[in-house]
């Protein structure tokens, strides 16, 4: 009986770790080693990496030689192989804060990696002619290891490759050539007896990069595009999520519509009237990409609710909800940015990919509907009116 009663209570306790799984979104991680294996097709060869490493190194080495009057290459090396072994994200949070004591990986690195402007100012500030310390020179040489190493790692370039480039240059220019040849806008005749000197011309990385930059772009573009449409799928089959299909104008095309699926799920039910156009209301809002990572936050008034100035499948959202109700959503690309996405051109980037896929949490307040005064008063004018009217015929008559 004993017996009977544990399977019983297992078989209770797995369907109800089964439920809570399945009332979950397929959330994704969007990180490369995730992409899709259209988009790892897109990604730059490895050939290309190796290239754009090795030119990184020399890029970081030149201002290390001219303006820190020297570098320790292997101290710098040991910087970065101590970067590899910290969390990235952790780095760049502390990094925000200037290394404070709450940073958790701060041990790890044998010099605090604030201290890198406080050593450069002091280098820089020195006597024309002084010669840096041994002690200085190394300080200096670890912390610009870690500086590099953030910065191959941002791009995640090949280390080793990059070493290479480094200590290419300071073994090939100790006597300020490349600052010369710069200077001349690398015109000498004698620069391509130089540049035969590394592996790959340093003039060469800013095409290389371009190339490189390009290739990151289109295979992320693609990633967010196939794992939307997966994710999209596999929502829609989510326990307590409802779907509701929505028609809208296929770009380029004025007169063709096609449909799509919002995916939503009322987390909680208020109490108060339906939102409908001509609305007065507030929105609280939370959006996420499909890595459940934030991209936007925060509230905004609605005035005489229309739907012009949000995205289709937000307004039809809203368009399902009650004041007090709070819901998440799920927009395909189709209802969202399509295919332009959101892109800043400020900075080049993309804070919404074209085609992706967006999750809302949404919450309607301070609803209000149209006041149905006016329409009255507009009819009574028009009474008024025609009184005026009858009242001119019935003088013309007695004339």
């Amino acid at each position: 009986m004993k017996t009977r009663h544990f399977l019983i209570a297992a078989a209770a306790i797995v369907a109800t770790l089964t439920s809570c799984k399945e009332k979950e979104l397929p959330w994704v991680s969007l990180e490369e080693s995730n992409y899709c294996a259209e988009a790892k097709a897109l990604l730059p060869s490895q050939g290309m990496v190796d290239s754009l490493s090795y030119l990184a190194g020399i890029q970081n080495a030149i201002p290390a030689v001219y303006e820190f009057k020297g570098l320790n290459l292997d101290r710098c090396d040991k910087a970065i192989k101590d970067f590899r072994a910290v969390d990235r994200k952790a780095f760049t949070e502390a990094a925000q804060t200037n290394f404070s004591e709450e940073y958790a990986d701060a041990g790890k690195f044998e010099i605090n990696p604030a201290l890198l402007t406080e050593l450069a100012q002091k280098v820089a500030s020195m006597p024309e002619g002084e010669v840096i310390s041994a002690e200085l020179r190394d300080s200096m040489s670890y912390i610009y290891g870690v500086l590099c190493g953030f910065r191959l790692g941002d791009l995640n370039l090949n280390f080793d490759r990059a070493a290479k480039g480094m200590r290419d240059f300071v073994a090939i220019d100790t006597d300020s050539l490349y600052m010369k040849y710069a200077t001349n806008r690398f015109a000498d005749s004698e620069y391509a007896d130089y540049a035969a000197k590394f592996e790959i011309d340093p003039q060469t990385f800013n095409n290389l990069y371009q190339q490189f930059s390009q290739a990151k772009q289109q295979a992320k573009m693609k990633n967010y595009e196939e794992q939307s449409k997966t994710f999209v799928q596999k929502a829609a089959k989510v326990k307590n999520f409802e779907t509701k299909s929505v028609s809208y104008v296929v770009p380029g095309s004025a007169d063709s519509t096609a449909t799509a699926q919002i995916i939503y799920r009322f987390d909680e039910k208020g109490n108060g009237a339906k939102v409908a156009y001509e609305d007065n209301f507030k929105v609280t809002y939370k959006g996420m990409h499909i890595d459940q990572s934030t991209f936007d936050e925060g509230e905004f008034p609605v005035n005489n609710f229309s739907d012009q100035g949000l995205i289709k499948g937000f307004t039809e959202t809203l368009l399902l909800m009650h004041e007090g109700d709070k819901v998440t959503v799920v927009i395909p690309g189709e209802l969202g940015y399509g295919k332009q996405g959101s892109y800043q051109w400020w900075s080049g980037t993309y804070t919404i990919f074209p085609n992706e896929a967006l999750v809302f949490e949404l919450s309607v307040s301070d609803l209000v509907k149209p006041t149905q005064d006016a329409p009255e008063a507009a009819e009574e004018g028009a009474d008024d009116g025609d009184d005026d009217l009858e009242e001119l015929v019935i003088n013309l008559d007695e004339e």
